[in-house]
């Protein structure tokens, strides 16, 4: 290759670097802007994730804790209420939620007299962000490995960092975030396997 060639060609790989790090800077401005902006929003617990997740680090059982409603009928540190253990909900995305609970003394009562672990609902927050981010990164990097079109790539990152569903469910404490990112890191393994398997059957 003649020097004038490996000029042109570092120019164009500095230009597609330059192109990458604006989308995803773009990327993480909007997904961290959406949570910033609704995050009262995981303050709710619809499906009772939090709930399972601090029942978890609690007491180590995979269930809910006993309500305060439930406390406040009588039941005392002497008569304690079991956890109720459940196979209602999936177990991963608790699991993941459990690592992200701090104890707190603060909720001390009969029923817990040492406090109980509650979830840090700002660190979902980061998790989701950072999940998001990673999700639309390996978009990039299948889109690209698809098309062999570095712009196809970045515009479907784009897409899926716009996608309605997918950043309003960024919001909740639900499971869509991590299942998408597992899905999307499931496919990208699978197609740098594939060129793997390629690359030494033409070798």
């Amino acid at each position: 290759m003649s020097p004038g060639n490996s000029e042109t060609t570092r120019r164009a790989n500095w230009r597609l670097y330059r192109v990458y790090v604006v989308v995803i800077i773009a990327i993480a401005l909007i997904r961290g802007g959406v949570l910033v902006a609704f995050r009262d929003d995981l303050k709710n617990d619809p499906d009772a994730y939090a709930a399972l997740a601090e029942g978890l680090a609690t007491s180590g059982t995979y269930g809910l804790l006993p309500s305060d409603d439930e406390v406040s009928l009588g039941q005392t540190v002497e008569t304690p209420l079991v956890v109720r253990p459940t196979a209602y909900r999936p177990p991963l995305y608790p699991l993941v939620l459990s690592l992200l609970t701090k104890h707190d003394f603060s909720t001390q009562s009969k029923q817990y007299p040492l406090g109980r672990s509650v979830l840090i609902r700002s660190a979902v927050g980061l998790l989701h962000w950072v999940l998001g981010l990673m999700t639309c990164v390996l978009v990039i990097d299948i889109a690209h490995r698809i098309t062999n079109n570095q712009i196809v790539g970045c515009l479907c990152g784009l897409l899926v960092a716009v996608d309605p569903i997918l950043i309003r469910q960024s919001t909740l404490v639900m499971t869509e975030t991590l299942a998408t990112y597992l899905a999307i890191a499931t496919w990208s393994w699978w197609l740098r396997v594939q060129s793997t398997k390629t690359k030494y059957t033409v070798l």
